[in-house]
């Protein structure tokens, strides 16, 4: 019988694995392969916030357009809000995601419920308040980041690799 020995230091192998129980802790606390992709949402969420953060400022900010405490109002004011909540929790997501905090995978799923929650109310606000249904780009892209918070939510919470990144 061969006796297996780990690719990076040359010592014996336990069970069936390339590596030994040091360097495969070293390789799975790290944040790669899968996870490269919700650190890059990490990453840009908080930026793509902030920018879509100025449509509704620029309703306020702009002097030729005058709002009455009206549901007008309230819907720019509540895209604000929302959009500031969304903001702050990304920026906190971020920090913890990449200090690699044990709350991290439970802020990343947070994160993910309130923005796809976000979406709809807004949609479904809009819809209402312009009195038109929603449009077809607004259903396909709610579906598509939908089927993204599915797929990424299982993940972390199913995941063992995630369990071991997350340990701080």
């Amino acid at each position: 019988m061969d006796a297996k020995i780990c690719k990076l230091c040359n010592e014996p192998v336990t069970y069936h694995t390339k590596y030994c129980n040091t360097c495969e802790n070293k390789s799975l606390s790290k944040i790669n392969g899968l996870l490269y992709i919700p650190a890059i949402n990490v990453i840009l969420y908080p930026l793509i916030i902030f920018i879509s953060l100025c449509n509704p400022l620029s309703l306020i900010i702009l002097p030729e357009y005058t709002f009455e405490f009206t549901s007008e109002y309230f819907g720019v004011t509540f895209e604000i809000i929302g959009t500031l909540l969304l903001f702050a929790l990304s920026c906190y997501t971020l920090k913890v995601f990449f200090t690699k905090k044990k709350n991290a995978p439970r802020f990343f799923i947070i994160m993910l419920i309130a923005s796809l929650a976000y979406d709809v109310v807004d949609i479904i606000w809009v819809s209402d308040l312009l009195n038109i249904p929603p449009e077809i780009e607004d259903i396909v892209s709610l579906f598509k980041s939908g089927v993204f918070s599915l797929v990424w939510i299982s993940y972390f919470l199913l995941s063992g690799k995630v369990k071991k990144v997350f340990v701080n």
